[in-house]
């Protein structure tokens, strides 16, 4: 099946009213399950609207997973893909989740009990603002962390939040109103709304949207290269089935930055200066949030004949000192500036 791609623009007025149609109000707790359609620009902004708090989740959650997040954070509507997996294990949850109200569909799938989004799309009446909608640091969104000890804890951050990502957006990923912007990363992660939502739009920048359900690295470049997709932000296992394909037959022209997110994944520095290397671009950034494995953050922002040019065989050193930039610790990233603890 072939895609194309659309461009889309959102209504923030009319997504309010949407939300309201389906009877929310400020600090009720939806989930938003999916995937990366673009449905998920549509709830956001809506739930922003109105005062309402978005828990956007991964689709690989399990019923038991969805009812203790539920229950955790008093979830009262569900908005989901419409695929039979998903949408049997937010049912299955639903009898052990006595706050969950409302379950909405976006399609294919809408089995009987779930609302279709689209239908909501179609019938809300006109949206009436709210006389009070939030205060500055009231939640506009919860996370739950990946529960690696332990329970999930939930991660919550306030109406302030998307301004932070205006730094990401502008001076790390280096977008003007003139960019097209691909970060690859699920909406049920926090990586979505970082790199792919708040600071990107703020910015002026286009934000391109790749919905796809298996990985495929010579796709990514086909859309690099037939879209002229101009900033693009991934993790490093992205990098490395990227530059298993033949990179040389594509045109990367369009390129003017790539940047990388790490946290606490491995990053071969080899593989890293090749895609560069291959892609010839004259920048290349490496923010490594470590913090989980290190207890320290790691930034870096170099060149790619600095980076090209590092020894990778640089003796393993556990007396860095502030500002100190390496090439490799244990194979956790490229190169970073480390805060000595």
């Amino acid at each position: 099946m072939g895609y194309e791609a659309h461009v889309w623009l959102v209504d923030a007025h009319a997504e309010g009213h949407r939300c309201n149609h389906h009877h929310l109000f400020g600090r009720d707790k939806v989930m938003l399950i999916l995937k990366r359609r673009i449905e998920f620009w549509f709830c956001l902004l809506g739930l922003h609207k109105i005062g309402a708090i978005a828990v956007p989740a991964t689709h690989l959650l399990t019923p038991k997973d969805l009812v203790y997040r539920n229950k955790a954070a008093s979830i009262k509507m569900v908005v989901a893909v419409g695929e039979e997996e998903c949408l049997r294990h937010v049912q299955e949850a639903k009898s052990e989740s006595p706050e969950l109200k409302g379950l909405v569909s976006v399609g294919p799938l809408g089995p009987e009990g779930w609302k279709a989004f689209s239908e909501g799309r179609e019938n809300s009446p006109a949206f009436v603002r709210p006389a009070f909608v939030n205060n500055n640091d009231d939640i506009s969104l919860l996370y739950f962390t990946s529960g690696t000890s332990g329970q999930p804890k939930m991660v919550a951050h306030d109406f302030v939040y998307p301004l932070g990502h205006i730094i990401t957006a502008k001076y790390w990923h280096n977008l003007h109103p003139d960019s097209l912007h691909l970060t690859i990363a699920d909406t049920g992660w926090a990586k979505a709304v970082w790199g792919k939502f708040y600071g990107q739009w703020i910015c002026g920048a286009c934000v391109f949207v790749y919905d796809h359900e298996k990985f495929s690295g010579a796709a990514i470049l086909s859309m690099i290269e037939r879209h002229k997709i101009t900033s693009l932000c991934a993790p490093p296992t992205i990098f490395r089935f990227l530059i298993r394909e033949a990179l040389t037959k594509y045109d990367f022209s369009s390129l003017e930055y790539l940047s990388l997110i790490h946290i606490s994944e491995p990053t071969r520095p080899n593989s890293i200066s090749y895609a560069v290397f291959c892609l010839k671009k004259k920048n290349f950034e490496l923010f490594g949030l470590g913090g989980m494995l290190l207890n320290n953050l790691h930034l870096v922002a170099v060149t790619v004949d600095q980076l090209l040019g590092f020894d990778m065989k640089l003796p393993h050193r556990q007396d860095l000192l502030l500002g100190d930039l390496v090439s490799a610790l244990d194979e956790l990233a490229v190169c970073f500036l480390r805060l000595a603890p």
